[in-house]
């Protein structure tokens, strides 16, 4: 399927760093799938570091790099940049890097572009499947050119809620006891072990749901595709995230598609 011509008003403004950013993903993207035979891997505190994340970092930095050479970067493997600058390039171009060592599916190559600490775009390429999520801030989601929408459930009972440990040293306990309040009166509990992965099967409505213990804001690409598809985003609490892209400390969220996230939110609560 062809890539949308991104004409609409909302896009234009946009429209340059849009196609840098589907160009890098595309790029980091081949080189994941080039290095399937590869996957060998060191541990590194909760998570796993292979050599296919050096690789598609620097093939997909280079692009920005090359289009924006005085843009400034922060990635997972990089880290903060040492002089941020009011455009700022935010990825992590291998999310989900233990599902890949392992044969699965499940991993998203994430680039998001930040103007003066504000997300405007947010791309997410599913390589193993060439799905390409993206949106720009006021002009919707997509994924292949079409336009995407949450999903339209509006009961806990009927929808699927996913669950991520992500980066807390608790979170496999949180995820244990959230996950015991749910199954009895959730449609179905599931974890992918990728954020990116879960937040674009949310924005394209095959999630209801998603709770999140330690995200980092190189994932967040993911999160503005949730707004764009017309779903929700808080903290724990019910509050707006405000996303510091000036630190690399995680941090707790609730998305949903809307409808059921006073539900899902009551469920986090320790009172529930």
């Amino acid at each position: 399927m062809a890539e949308r011509d991104f004409q609409l008003p909302e896009l234009e403004r946009y429209q340059h760093e849009l196609t840098v950013a589907i160009q890098a993903v595309r790029v980091a993207g081949s080189t994941i799938l080039s290095q399937v035979n590869n996957r060998q891997a060191e541990r590194h505190g909760l998570e796993f570091k292979a050599e296919v994340d050096r690789l598609a970092d620097e093939a997909g930095v280079n692009i920005i790099k090359t289009a924006f050479p005085n843009d400034s970067v922060l990635t997972e493997e990089i880290g903060l940049p040492e002089t941020p600058t009011d455009r700022l390039w935010v990825s992590d171009l291998l999310d989900g890097t233990t599902n890949f060592l392992n044969g699965s599916r499940n991993y998203t190559v994430l680039m998001s572009f930040v103007q003066n600490g504000k997300l405007v775009v947010g791309v997410s390429l599913l390589p193993a499947t060439n799905e390409l999520f993206y949106a720009v801030d006021g002009a919707g989601a997509f994924l292949n050119g079409k336009q995407i929408e949450v999903s339209s459930v509006d009961i806990l009972k009927r929808a699927t809620v996913a669950l991520d440990p992500g980066y807390d040293p608790q979170g496999g306990n949180k995820v244990s006891d959230l996950f015991l309040k749910l199954r009895p009166v959730c449609g179905n509990v599931a974890m992918y072990n990728a954020n990116g992965y879960t937040l674009s099967m949310l924005a394209k409505g095959e999630l209801a749901g998603f709770v999140h213990f330690s995200s980092k804001v190189w994932e967040a690409a993911g999160l503005l595709l949730i707004k764009e598809a017309g779903g929700n985003v808080t903290d724990l609490e019910g509050q707006d995230i405000k996303l510091d892209f000036t630190s690399s400390e995680g941090f707790p969220f609730v998305a949903s598609n809307g409808r059921i996230h006073k539900e899902l939110l009551e469920m986090c609560s320790s009172k529930s």
